[in-house]
Formats: C-alpha cells, sequence, structure tokens
C-alpha cells in the first residue's frame, strides 16, 4: 500500500513545484530512439510470397503427367509436361507474363471459393492450332504477336476443356473436385478471379512436342488452396497409392486411348508416273491376288495381322485370322 503524503509535505511540494525545484515536463526522446510506425493492412497481408503448401507439387506432377496423355490424344502427336515451378505471388504480378497472343482458359473449381486460369503461351497455343489445321510441324513455326481470333480459340477450346478431367483425377485424393471451362480470352485485362493483390499459386510447365516446345501455366488463388493444407499433412504418404495406380498401369491406360489408322490392304503393286498418266476409265490393275487370298491389316503403316475378306451387317469387313510375327 503506498504511502500518503501529509498536509506539510503537500505544502512543501507545491512550493517547490512553484520556484522550479521539480520537473513537471520530461525531456523529448532522442530521434534515433524513436520508434517508426508499421502499416498494418488488413486486406493484403504481407508475406504472401512466401505462401506454401508442402507436397503439394505432388498434385501439379500428377495433373501434368496426365494432361500430356490427354494432349496426345487430342493432337495425335506425342507431348509431354514437366513440371518447371511452383511460385507464389500477387495476381496482378502472374498476368505481368502473358503475352496478348496468349490463350487464357478461366476454370470453374467447385467446391473451390474461386476459380483459377490456365495458359497457353503463343508458341503452345499456335503450335496446337497448327497440328489441328493440318500442318507438320517441321522447321521453326513462326508465332504472330497478335491476339487470337474467335475461330482461333474455339479450335483450342476442346484442347483446354480436356484440362478439367485431369484436373479432377489429380484432385481426388483430397477433394472431390468439380473443374469446368468457363470462358477462354485472350486479354488478361478482362480476366479477373480475384483482387490484383490477391496471393496466387503459379505452377509452370514445359510443354515439349516433337521439335517444338512451348510453355503452360495453372494459376489457382491461396485462398482455394488454403483449406487442403491439413489434408495434405494427413494424406501426403497415400496419395500415390491410394488408388493402387502404378506408372507402368497408368501408361497402359493411357496408351490404349490414343487413336490409330487401320487399313485392309488386299495386295500392292509398282507402276511408273508415265503408266499411271495414262489410266483411263475402265482400265484393270491385276494386284497379284485372288479372291481367297488372305488380306494384309496394317496399323499405323506396319502390317500386323492376315485377316480374310467379307462383309458383315451389309458393310464391308474382314475377320482376323493370325498376327504376323515381327520376323514375317
Amino acid at each position: 500500500m503506498e504511502r500518503i503524503l501529509s498536509k506539510d509535505e503537500i505544502a512543501e511540494l507545491l512550493s517547490a513545484v512553484k520556484q522550479g525545484e521539480v520537473e513537471t515536463e520530461t525531456a523529448p526522446m532522442p530521434r534515433e530512439a524513436r520508434q517508426s510506425v508499421s502499416r498494418l493492412d488488413l486486406v493484403k497481408l504481407p508475406g504472401y510470397e512466401r505462401w506454401k503448401i508442402p507436397n503439394l507439387d505432388i498434385i501439379f506432377d500428377s495433373f501434368g503427367r496426365n494432361y500430356g496423355i490427354s494432349l496426345t490424344n487430342r493432337l495425335q502427336r506425342p507431348v509431354s509436361l514437366e513440371l518447371d515451378s511452383v511460385k507464389s505471388m500477387s495476381f496482378e504480378e502472374s498476368l505481368k507474363g502473358v503475352a496478348q497472343n496468349s490463350a487464357i482458359a478461366i476454370l470453374g473449381l467447385d467446391p473451390f471459393k474461386t476459380g483459377g486460369l490456365l495458359v497457353f503461351d503463343g508458341n503452345l497455343a499456335f503450335s496446337a492450332l497448327e497440328i489441328q489445321l493440318g500442318g507438320a510441324l517441321e522447321g521453326k513455326i513462326t508465332v504472330p504477336n497478335r491476339p487470337l481470333t474467335a475461330i482461333e480459340i474455339n479450335l483450342l477450346r476442346m484442347a483446354m476443356n480436356d484440362s478439367c478431367p485431369d484436373l479432377q483425377k489429380a484432385f481426388t485424393p483430397l477433394e472431390k473436385l468439380n473443374p469446368t471451362l468457363v470462358k477462354i480470352e485472350n486479354n488478361p485485362r478482362l480476366v479477373n478471379i480475384v483482387t490484383s493483390d490477391s496471393g496466387v499459386l503459379v505452377i509452370r510447365f514445359n510443354a515439349n512436342f516433337e521439335s517444338h516446345s512451348g510453355r503452360l501455366e495453372l494459376i489457382v488463388p491461396h485462398a482455394s488452396l488454403e483449406p487442403l493444407r491439413e489434408k495434405l499433412r494427413d494424406r501426403v504418404l497415400s496419395i500415390s497409392t491410394l488408388h493402387g495406380e502404378t506408372w507402368p498401369e497408368a501408361l497402359i491406360a493411357g496408351v490404349n486411348l490414343v487413336h490409330t489408322t487401320v487399313a485392309a490392304q488386299l495386295g500392292e503393286v509398282t507402276l511408273k508416273v508415265r503408266d499411271i498418266l495414262n489410266f483411263q476409265v475402265g482400265d484393270i490393275i491385276d494386284l497379284g491376288a485372288g479372291p481367297k487370298v488372305s488380306v494384309k491389316l496394317v496399323v499405323e503403316g506396319q502390317p500386323k495381322f492376315l485377316a480374310s475378306a467379307g462383309t458383315r451387317n451389309g458393310s464391308k469387313a474382314v475377320r482376323i485370322n493370325q498376327r504376323i510375327q515381327r520376323s514375317e
């Protein structure tokens, strides 16, 4: 308990203050000792560039492998997607590297709070267009520095839509995701899935096909991925083996979906160009094969089976009799 001043002590204290013997104001604090005031932004918290969920790259690596197979089936060319980097940055910063000749797919990621973006850079977009229009991709492709036209966007729609089932498959161990392709844009300024200062995760893939390459980016906001933190921590050891699917099994499943060209070859004859130019209507070309000779079944230019020609349900058909051995 503090001691209470007596009447005489109070009188002496007031007299000392009046005469200036007791200082009533404290000396100002030196400038170098003053503490600066830091600004706190409740909307944009500092340090988003260091945002990270351990082992999340396993999910996106799985997506890259599956989507590479889907693009292979779509373009009928071998396409591989290699995970290059996983970086955290602001949404505004993530769009600065998107060129005007890129294709930007807006994806709905239900039940996530926000959507995501799938970005084909100019090299990847125009190479895919060249393949779909029958180009051979021989030599270097000239990539125009201009926005994609409406027709070009429509041609890319199916290839970009193929990413939705692969995203769903990659996230299946953690979340029942239902990705959908909402829209394709070619102007980054028209894409607004979150505010410009919100944190996003940018997953970059290197796309390689034949002698060409491009870049593919998947942009997902932090707000959508944050709920997966605990799930990844609990299930990270079982993600790769949850369904018992190994890499050879996944490869076999992907190969089984590749479209191939099969032709039935009755005979083969070698002619000079002069003879071909002299062909007339009604001419008969002798193939050196009788009606009961086996038909050779050719798969992608390689003879694989011997078959018998006939009809089935009113259509021409062949019945496979035996496999052609490699030595034959």
